[in-house]
């Protein structure tokens, strides 16, 4: 039954493939009444697969619109962190050295380089945890919370004039302490990142680890994010020899 269909593809359902199997004897006696005699069913459409593949079209177009976003990941096993433009659809990174695949850190626990903002609303850029680094807000003296991290692509476009102060934030191994030792709002104890801060060969570049990332077996989405469809042209069945028996599943578990 597999097999005739897929001779036929588009033309004929398993169910018709099966009638016609059973009323001329086998196979190769149905496949001849198809390709010998002018049968109607070879000048109609099978509406089950155009309806198909209207909504593989309709998944497709959804798919490609999907917008994308810079997303941090973390492997703690190597000890690397790095930033990816991912869909939204599916944001998964592999890291290029164990080459597992990880989800993104919640951007509720991202470092870098971010934005700050005191009670006053005055705004700076400095290096910072989110929800653990408090910094000093040389404009009116006060503590300034990190609002969000800067991904490096967009870090690279903006304009804005560099910060003229030191960097000063809570963090416990500050070269520049503030003296306010406080605990982050997660209850982890402060940490400065900033590069003068490091005061060994090997500093700590992990400070949340990204989570394994577990596959769902989404066939459709995986295909999109190897680069690029198979736009390979593929050659028609010649005959029912060309087919094998077990094409039908193996198609259905790519």
């Amino acid at each position: 039954v597999e097999r005739l269909c897929r001779l036929f593809t588009g033309r004929i359902n398993r169910n018709l493939a099966r009638e016609l199997i059973e009323e001329h004897g086998g196979l190769q006696e149905a496949a001849c009444f198809l390709m010998l005699t002018h049968n109607k069913y070879l000048h109609t459409t099978n509406t089950e697969y155009v309806r198909d593949l209207q909504k593989d079209a309709a998944k497709f177009q959804e798919t490609l619109e999907s917008p994308a976003e810079d997303m941090q990941f973390a492997c703690e096993t190597c000890n690397k962190m790095w930033w990816k433009r991912v869909p939204k659809r599916k944001q998964v990174s592999k890291c290029y050295r164990c080459h597992i695949k990880y989800e993104p850190i919640p951007p509720e626990h991202q470092w870098g380089i971010g934005e700050f903002q005191c009670s006053q609303q005055h705004t700076f850029k400095g290096f910072g945890i989110m929800g653990r680094t408090k910094s000093k807000c040389y404009t009116c003296d006060q503590q300034a919370e990190l609002m969000f991290i800067i991904p490096p692509r967009k870090r690279e476009r903006d304009t804005q004039r560099p910060r003229r102060h030191r960097h000063n934030c809570n963090g416990i191994n500050c070269y520049n302490p503030n003296g306010d030792y406080q605990l982050g709002s997660n209850g982890k104890p402060p940490l400065c990142i900033h590069p003068l801060s490091h005061s060994t060969e090997k500093p700590v570049r992990i400070h949340w680890a990204s989570k394994i990332h577990i596959s769902t077996g989404s066939t459709f989405v995986t295909i999109l994010d190897q680069g690029s469809l198979d736009t390979r042209a593929r050659s028609p069945a010649n005959s029912l020899e060309t087919i094998s028996e077990g094409s039908w599943e193996e198609d259905d578990n790519v």
